[in-house]
């Protein structure tokens, strides 16, 4: 059963998903970058989400720029689950579902950038010249 303090969170959270989708859709070739982004009050920035990486990144710059963004993320991991061993299929698919699922559901930092594109090629090549 939810507190009333987890619900709020999940339900800011949700509006501000929607807030991302909904600029998307209404610019979704060249994104909402192209116009000028709405403020409130203190200066912050508040016509987009700013709480999913690959969703904020289709709202902000559109359709070709965010395709591009999944392309950069992602190949290198499926390059890996197709090309590798069983072992290495089962360590690359489970930071494809990992990566995936944070980059959704929330910002990209770089201690996950870290994990991502320079712990987890380390680990594989270990386990490479391990084993040969």
């Amino acid at each position: 059963m939810q507190n009333s303090q987890s619900g709020e969170s999940i339900s800011a959270r949700f509006t501000a998903y929607n807030k991302s989708i909904a600029l998307f859709g209404e610019y979704p070739i060249f994104g909402g970058i192209q116009n000028k982004l709405g403020k409130n009050n203190y200066g912050e920035l508040n016509s987009f989400g700013q709480h999913s990486q690959i969703i904020d990144t289709f709202a902000l710059f559109g359709f070709f720029v965010g395709i591009i963004q999944l392309f950069i993320y992602f190949k290198p991991i499926l390059n890996r689950l197709i090309k590798e061993r069983i072992y290495v299929n089962s360590l690359s698919l489970s930071m494809l579902i990992s990566f995936f699922t944070i980059s959704v559901l929330n910002n990209v930092t770089p201690s996950i950038g870290l994990a991502v594109f320079f712990i987890y090629p380390t680990l594989i090549e270990l386990n490479k010249v391990k084993n040969v």
